[in-house]
This record gives C-alpha cells, structure tokens and sequence, in this order.
C-alpha cells in the first residue's frame, strides 16, 4: 500500500513538471508570450530627457497644451465699442518661439537653459528656429491675404519672445484673423498719455 502511494506520488510530480516543462516551450515559442524587454540606462535617459522638453514646452505656455487648448475666435479677438478706421494690433501666433526651441533643445541635450543675448543669436541652431517661425509667420500672412482680399503691411515681425507680427488693419479684419487657427490673439496697441505734462516736482515719491 506504502508502495502503490508513492508511485502514484512520483507520478504526479512527474507530471507536474512535464506540464511546467511544456508551457515554458510554448512561452519561448509564442511571440506574445515572451517577457518584457526592460529599455537601457541610455535609452531610459533619452526617455527622461524628452519628458523635461515636453514639460518645459507647457511651461512656456502658461500650463496649457498647445494642441488641446486653443481658442475660439470670440477669445482670440473682442472688438472694442465706437473704433473705427484702421489701428495697430499684434497678432500673436501658436508654435514655437525661437527662445522656446532653444531651451527645449538644451534640455533635450542635458545642457543647462539659459537667454539668449549678444553673440548666442547668431549661433546657427538660434538662427534655424528663427527660420521656423518665419516661415509660420510667412504662411499665415499668405492665408491672411486670401482671406482679407489684400496683404498687409508688417510694420514689425516677432521671434524671439512671443511669435507673431504687428500691421495696421480694422477691427473687421482683425475678427476675420481670428478665425485663422495659427492665430493665437490679437491685441490692439494702446498708447496711453499722462495726466499731467509737469516735471518730477509733482512727484511726491521723491
């Protein structure tokens, strides 16, 4: 009886680890059942380095996503009550600054951020993303003279800090503009003039 329990015993393990046996063949032949690849410190690193971009691009952008948070053309533009005749706005555009790209750039390197001044604007990366945003601004000053029925005058372009560009147009075409999706806002420029033409003596903070 001892006997007869034990062969049944061996038996069962036996089987058991002929079962196992099998289903490790059939794991190593089954593309689906093979284990994970685990990524190397280098590519994990690239990983890490292009999540720091990402995360200083929505930075720069006031925390919102540039693709999922754009504007309807009443945000873009509100004209103002009694305006008439041309004015001067700045129309802001979506898409990379020149800075934006730069800083984007260096922390993709692992490199520290940092402004751009002096001799660093000519460096050919700073003046290939100059390029870019030209090119935006180029586009979109082609759709919005198909849309107005004219070209305007670009009295100034921006790259560096903000994209975009300012030119006189009416608050009629500054709505039409609006409805452009690379159009980001438009602000009209306001001069505002002192309350008083006298010199510092009327300064009481001095």
């Amino acid at each position: 009886m001892k006997l007869h329990s034990v062969s049944v015993a061996v038996l069962a393990a036996l089987s058991s680890a002929s079962i196992g046996l099998s289903a490790a063949q059939a794991a190593s032949a089954d593309p689906l059942l093979q284990p994970m690849a685990i990524p190397g410190a280098e590519v994990r690193s690239q990983l890490q380095r292009g999540a720091k971009a990402r995360q200083l691009g929505v930075r720069q952008n006031n925390g919102q996503n540039l693709i999922i948070a754009r504007r309807t053309p009443a945000d873009k533009f509100q004209p103002e009550a009694g305006l008439t005749g041309e004015q001067q706005y700045i129309v802001e555009l979506y898409g990379d600054t020149v800075l934006a790209s730069s800083q984007r750039q260096a922390v993709a390197q692992g490199e520290q951020t940092q402004s751009l001044k002096g001799s660093m604007l000519q460096a050919p990366a700073v003046v290939a993303a100059a390029y870019q945003v030209e090119q935006l601004q180029a586009d979109v000053l082609q759709q919005s003279a198909t849309l107005l029925g004219r070209p305007l005058d670009i009295a100034q372009q921006y790259t560096t800090v903000i994209n975009g560009f300012s030119t006189r147009m009416t608050q009629q075409e500054a709505t039409k503009m609006a409805e452009l999706g690379a159009v980001k806002r438009i602000s009209r420029v306001k001069v505002y003039q002192l309350a008083t033409d006298a010199g510092p003596a009327t300064d009481k903070s001095r």
